[in-house]
């Protein structure tokens, strides 16, 4: 048995020759040799997967999608082409493409997606598009539908995960009546001001933006490749990703007043083992996000914050990160926390 590279392109005729012979007297050399011709079809299983973060954007917000594509082989995909149209109620469209394992695309681009790329048998590409929904726009949703298609002579095993589509769908915000001439009480408001992951390191730099101190314990929480992606508080990282980190701020870092950040490791005094699990090294191309104030009370988790107050729309998860280079070794082995440290008044996970 033998293994057709998967670089073979479809309609090469292989050729095998055979033949036997022996010192004794053949009778019939007519039938000592053989030949074996073999055209070669070229298929693979190329995919496709499309977010879009936030879940919902309002018209003057900006949105992110994102494309994930992947060929699962067994042949390679030359010359296949991505396509996505960016929705008419979209401006200042931009795009970047990441190409992983041999795989190629073009750097960046503006607008709409119908580029050639090259996808050889595990080959993965990540386009990450950036656009602002039109503040005038009269379209009661915002939809997007992103398709791969697979080059002229490679047929591919398994259309059905070849596009995908993600529908922003507009809804009615219902805001509490304020009575004239007062404001709303001070309140918190922790937000993911940053997140950076490498293969070996983790770092996240949480903030409070609002009015008031966080006096609160809460917890954070990391998720890798969640699928679906956390949108709402107690979704906890376990409950959408199978790796994922968490941190309970509690003690000494509190309270977090109005424009103080906090910078929470791998490791650190806050990192909470017991109901954390990664596999080192994390991946390149893994996907990354973060949630603050996670879980706790269904309504807002452990803090009550002012955009909570307010019905606003939540503002606790960060952007996705994905992680394009394997930087640094995997951490050391964590050592025991000082005698004492606690998680203690940390809401219920």
């Amino acid at each position: 048995m033998a293994l057709v590279p998967a670089s073979t392109p479809a309609g090469t005729v292989l050729e095998n020759d055979v033949a036997v012979s022996s010192a004794a007297l053949d009778t019939n050399n007519a039938n000592d040799a053989a030949v074996n011709m073999m055209t070669v079809t070229a298929a693979a299983n190329l995919t496709l997967d499309k977010q879009q973060s936030p879940a919902f954007v309002m018209p003057g917000d900006e949105v992110t999608y994102r494309l994930m594509v992947e060929n699962l082989g067994p042949s390679d995909a030359v010359g296949a082409v991505v396509s996505d149209t960016m929705p008419a109620e979209l401006i200042d469209v931009t795009w970047e493409c990441i190409a992983y394992e041999g795989a190629s695309c073009p750097a960046s681009g503006t607008g709409d997606l119908a580029h050639p790329v090259d996808l050889p048998a595990g080959g993965r590409l990540v386009f990450t598009i950036h656009g602002i929904r039109d503040r005038f726009g009269t379209g009661p949703t915002l939809t997007n539908s992103a398709e791969l298609l697979s080059p002229a002579g490679v047929l591919d095993c398994d259309t059905a995960n070849n596009a995908d589509t993600v529908v922003n769908r507009l809804h009615k915000v219902y805001l509490p009546l304020v009575p004239k001439g007062r404001d709303l009480p001070p309140a918190p408001d922790l937000v993911v001001r940053e997140v950076r992951v490498t293969a070996g390191a983790v770092e996240v730099v949480i903030a409070n933006r609002g009015t008031r101190s966080v006096e609160n314990p809460f917890w954070v929480d990391l998720y890798l490749d969640p699928d679906p992606a956390p949108a709402a508080v107690n979704e906890t990282w376990p409950s959408v990703a199978l790796q994922g980190m968490a941190w309970g701020v509690a003690d000494d870092a509190l309270p977090l007043e109005p424009g103080e950040t906090l910078t929470l490791r791998y490791g650190d005094p806050f990192y909470a083992e017991a109901v954390s699990y990664v596999e080192w090294p994390i991946a390149p191309g893994t996907v990354v996000y973060v949630q603050v104030d996670s879980s706790g009370d269904p309504a807002y988790g452990g803090v009550l914050e002012n955009h909570e107050m307010a019905g606003w729309r939540y503002n606790n998860i960060s952007e996705p990160v994905v992680v394009v280079a394997a930087v640094g070794e995997p951490p050391a082995p964590l050592t025991p926390l000082p005698e004492g440290r606690g998680m203690e008044g940390l809401p219920t996970r």
